[in-house]
């Protein structure tokens, strides 16, 4: 009876030490997540998520508004390490760059803008620390 305790064991442990191997060849094997490339005369790259990646993270993004002023949500804005202030703009589908703004206003869960993208910029609202995440190479 002891015997076959010890056979069980040690099938357990090598069936453990094979699934750690298949996940970790099929984790190299996956393509990131997200792809961050530099652009030629931009100080800010652009990041391309997967379709998966994106669905993950719930990404959502709202347009620009302008009444009189530009405005976007609140949960758009990104405050970095310094204090700056940005949002994560659309440039085509599933990539996005980070642009800077300058907040005149926070009322309400909306950014009223005195610098930013123009009216009709896709920005992302839900995302956001993802995005930056994946800029900076966290997680």
């Amino acid at each position: 009876m002891r015997n076959q305790w010890v056979v069980i064991a040690v099938m357990c442990a090598a069936g453990a030490a094979l699934t750690a191997c298949d996940s970790e060849s099929a984790t190299a094997e996956s393509p990131p997540a997200a792809v961050v490339e530099e652009v030629a005369g931009s100080e800010q790259p652009t990041i391309t998520l997967t379709e998966q990646a994106a669905d993950r993270t719930g990404l959502e993004t709202a347009e620009v508004g302008s009444q009189s002023t530009l405005a976007v949500p609140y949960s758009a804005l990104l405050y970095d390490p310094n204090g700056d202030t940005w949002v994560y703009v659309s440039t085509e589908p599933l990539t996005y760059t980070r642009y800077s703004v300058t907040v005149d206003d926070i009322d309400r869960g909306v950014v009223t803008l005195t610098d930013g993208p123009p009216p009709g910029t896709e920005v992302v609202t839900v995302g956001v620390v993802e995005l930056w995440g994946a800029e900076n190479g966290i997680g």
